[in-house]
């Protein structure tokens, strides 16, 4: 089913649930109003709209798993009221406890459709290197041991090894990393992954079904099918609920004789207010939460974030914005830094690596203004590129393209180039005229508002951790200067998801924060998943139960603060809703109370709890 099929089924079923609201409120309003203006009362359409379905669901539940939940009271009260004559009671019961399923509908998540939009970023074909030549086939028949060849702007159809040829390949969709890496041959590349330039071949090590992108589908599919629907919170005081209701309406009867006041206590006693404490609270604070760009997909996920202990996060474009960004350039000597910077600015401009185009786009006006003019410019995808600048041959790349041209560097060198890598930078090495002169690093950088952010999170004694596909040497670096309190790099999706369930199995609370596909399995997995969409990935907002539309971080924290307050308002509106229960249990035993002032009086308590509820929809922290 696509995204599109299935939100289109919510919609059409919250629209058919005002309907019926409105309708029913309509009909027990005419009786209100107009006592007796009708042959037979309006209630009982009421009553039909809301209340058939209630007693079913109950009545199923019972029979089919013996599973006692608040409707089934609810339904006792109805049947009683009806027995008693009491319509009015009865619809106004029903229409309130439709109301309250109504409110848990609107915030509910909505259905996932992330695995099939997964699926789409898979190869759309394979091209099989046969006897003749190439032939396209399904990517879905390759087998382990075929023969691809990979055209630059295509996706890799299965996991494999480069065995002729040299390109650079986007893998942040599995591993997030910030920066295409340079492949090849016999280096590993993944299925669904995307060739940035070059043309290589590839041998297949796995079939086409099993690649990484359609293994990271099935990882989705598998968290599905081990999770369980948040119950209720008045469901879990169902039988105590059910069993008092029962003793003290046989208890009245047995005491006043009077079978009215009995069904009085029924009434009264339906948790129609307890039942709404929870829809509605999380209702006015998913309202408030959206004023700030945080869009809650799923209401119970909201109640359970107020009880995380350890926060886990994504690296790139979750902490770090994933644009590379040049640092200082060093030089070996030969040159000033200043007119090196110049010399390799001047063959970068006309590169399309994410490096060089980084490096162009950090030149002041000023630096632009010295930049020489570039002839015979060569580009070799993934590696690096070459031209005349002055007259002088300026190669500027890789060591891998440095070796390969033959131009050596002395221990010193590659020992300084070396410590800038495990930091976790790339870097653009400079040689002029067949001589290595000096490089420049690139690095990543934290997004505004996440120091201050993970600084109040270990405030609120919430262990934070990183979980990383970049280098090793790159997640120290972004995780030391965040003030994490754990991390790991060169994390695959399935170490992520591994991760996420032991430390689950342990006892932990996890909220997971992530953007990239590559999280999307820790993220259903975890016990709160948020995903952070303005870096990106349809596929990570399916997966998660929170969206944030903006990556700062402060509003995590925030958000963590306005679950805990919601969680106090729900305990206040449990409460406040037992103390109605039970006044009006002792009014219904005086016989002050009928049925229908009785359905009136946890109407009111009903409203109450509402409004309560609504002063979370105001800002604050």
């Amino acid at each position: 089913m696509t995204a599109e099929n299935v939100y289109g089924t919510d919609r059409r079923k919250l629209l058919s649930e005002i309907a019926v609201l409105s309708v029913s409120a309509l009909f027990i309003i005419t009786d209100l109003v107009f006592p007796g203006a009708l042959p037979v009362p309006a209630s009982w359409a009421a009553l039909i709209l809301c209340g058939t379905g209630i007693i079913a669901g109950a009545l199923r539940d019972l029979v089919k798993s013996f599973d006692i939940r608040a409707d089934l009271l609810v339904s006792l009260a109805i049947v009683a009221s009806v027995l008693t004559g009491e319509i009015f009671a009865a619809a106004e019961i029903a229409v309130i406890m439709k109301l309250g399923e109504f409110l848990e509908d609107i915030t509910a998540s909505r259905a996932k459709s992330g695995i099939a939009r997964l699926m789409k970023l898979s190869a759309s074909k394979a091209r099989i290197m046969t006897p003749t030549g190439c032939a396209l086939i399904d990517p879905e028949k390759v087998r382990e041991g075929d023969i691809l060849r990979v055209l630059p702007g295509e996706r890799v159809p299965a996991d494999g090894v480069v065995i002729l040829g040299t390109t650079s390949v986007d893998q942040s969709l599995l591993t997030g990393e910030s920066l295409p890496v340079e492949k090849g041959r016999g280096d590993e590349v993944y299925g669904g992954t995307v060739n940035q330039f070059g043309t290589f071949h590839m041998r297949a090590t796995r079939d086409g079904s099993d690649s990484s992108i359609r293994r990271l589908a099935r990882m989705m599919e598998s968290v599905d099918a081990g999770g369980t629907d948040a119950v209720r919170t008045a469901d879990r005081w169902a039988v105590f609920t059910i069993i008092a209701a029962l003793i003290g309406a046989a208890g009245v009867y047995v005491l006043t004789g009077e079978f009215i006041r009995s069904v009085t206590v029924l009434v009264v006693f339906c948790p129609c207010a307890m039942v709404l404490s929870t829809p509605a609270a999380i209702m006015a604070a998913s309202s408030n939460a959206s004023s700030t760009g945080l869009i809650v997909r799923s209401g119970p996920a909201m109640e359970r974030l107020s009880s995380v202990d350890t926060v886990v996060f994504d690296k790139t474009g979750t902490l770090t914005d994933g644009s590379p960004v040049p640092g200082e350039t060093v030089s070996f000597g030969g040159y000033e830094e200043k007119e090196l910077l110049i010399l390799t600015s001047s063959v970068e401009m006309l590169s399309e690596h994410p490096l060089g185009q980084a490096l162009a786009g950090s030149l002041s006006d000023a630096e632009r203004s010295l930049l020489y003019e570039a002839d015979d410019f060569v580009s070799v995808p993934g590696k690096g590129a070459t031209a005349r600048v002055l007259g002088k041959r300026v190669d500027c790349g890789s060591l891998g393209y440095m070796k390969d041209l033959g131009i050596s560097l002395d221990e010193r060198e590659i020992s300084v180039i070396r410590e800038k890598q495990l930091q976790g930078c790339s870097v653009i090495i400079t040689a002029v005229d067949g001589s290595a002169e000096g490089f420049t690093p690139f690095f990543t950088r934290l997004k505004e508002g996440v120091i201050p952010a993970v600084k109040a999170l270990r405030e609120r004694g919430i262990k934070t951790v990183m979980l990383s596909g970049d280098s090793k040497g790159a997640a120290a670096r972004a995780a030391e200067a965040a003030g994490i309190d754990e991390w790991e790099g060169e994390m695959l999706p399935e170490d992520k998801l591994g991760y996420i369930q032991r430390e689950a199995s342990a006892g932990r609370k996890i909220c997971m924060v992530g953007d990239g596909v590559n999280d999307a399995p820790a993220l259903k997995a975890s016990y709160v998943g948020i995903s952070v969409a303005d870096a990106g990935s349809d596929i990570a907002s399916e997966a998660s139960d929170i969206m944030m539309m903006n990556s700062d971080m402060n509003e995590l924290v925030r958000l963590i603060g306005l679950s805990e307050r919601m969680v106090r308002v729900i305990k206040i509106n449990m409460a406040f809703s037992l103390a109605v229960n039970i006044a009006s249990l002792l009014l219904a035993f005086t016989g002050i109370l009928s049925p229908v002032s009785g359905a009136l009086v946890h109407n009111l308590g009903s409203i109450s709890v509402i409004s309560h509820s609504a002063l979370l929809a105001r800002r604050g922290r």
